[in-house]
């Protein structure tokens, strides 16, 4: 064990010991299929699909770090003997986030496009909100995307929309 090692275990909050090949062979990324389709499904409500996504996404990022943290940690890994196999899950899991990330980024911007609707309510339209705000904005920030105070903002904006018109009708 080199001294960097030694010293790098021994500061508290310093990163967690060295990720072993046994270790990033449990780790892989071959079940995204399920958690894809349950976000993937319109039958269900979007707030429960934008969870869906969210945890998905969440979930395959760590994976993903991790490979990437294991094998920037000991490049060796890439080169022992059945390391193929290390190599092939780890470029499956960095594709798979990259696929998830793009699908999760255009179904929040859909939402943020269009994130009130209008409904009948007692003869006239009323502004109401598509999907949970909270939940959007969790997700948005999971998602971390490079425009993320936009698109709060827009998100922001609908909830004062939403307000306004709930204000008015109890006014009537």
């Amino acid at each position: 064990m080199s001294n960097e090692e030694r010293l790098e275990r021994e500061i508290p909050g310093s990163p967690k010991a060295e990720i072993t090949a046994a270790d990033l062979a449990k780790s892989n990324c071959q079940d995204v299929q399920a958690g894809l389709g349950k976000a993937r499904n319109e039958a269900r409500p979007e707030t429960e699909r934008l969870g869906s996504y969210s945890e998905l996404f969440v979930s395959l990022k760590k994976r993903a770090e991790s490979f990437e943290e294991a094998f920037a940690r000991n490049p060796d890994l890439a080169y022992q003997e059945g390391s193929q196999q290390l190599v092939e899950a780890r470029e499956l899991c960095v594709s798979q986030l990259a696929d998830v990330k793009v699908e999760f980024d255009r179904f929040v911007r859909d939402l943020v496009k269009v994130p009130t609707v209008q409904e009948p309510h007692g003869g006239s339209l009323v502004t109401v909100a598509r999907i949970d705000f909270t939940v959007l904005k969790q997700a948005i920030d999971v998602l971390a995307a490079d425009d993320k105070d936009q698109l709060l903002a827009r998100v922001v904006a609908a909830e004062k929309s939403v307000s306004t018109h709930e204000e008015k009708g109890r006014k009537r």
